[in-house]
């Protein structure tokens, strides 16, 4: 089990962010050993690829689960989209396909 302090320490390099995403990141830059964070924000990611932190996002974890016959994609895509999520229809798409391809 992980103790972080409250307030977290952050990192210079991810003051920008918003304090929990920056927490994380600092967190995950600092582990010694491999970690990887879930990330949607996209400075967010782009600070973590910038660092070397490992990260998947929310639909990344359900095109896995989908994989996994854990989940059906589109259904829970369908539900996420009447939250507040936001993402490309492109990526949603892109994913659908794969998932489509592998299934033939």
């Amino acid at each position: 089990m992980l103790i972080v302090p409250d307030p977290c320490p952050v990192a210079p390099a991810f003051e920008h962010l918003d304090p929990g995403e920056a927490s994380l990141l600092t967190l995950a830059a600092e582990a010694k050993h491999p970690t990887a964070v879930i990330l949607d924000d996209g400075a967010a990611r782009a600070a973590a690829r910038k660092h070397g932190v490992a990260f998947i996002g929310v639909v990344g974890i359900l095109e896995q689960s989908a994989r996994a016959g854990m989940a059906d994609f589109d259904l829970t895509v369908t539900a996420l989209k009447t939250t507040n999520f936001r993402i490309q229809a492109r990526v949603i798409d892109e994913i659908q396909n794969k998932l489509r391809e592998e299934r033939r």
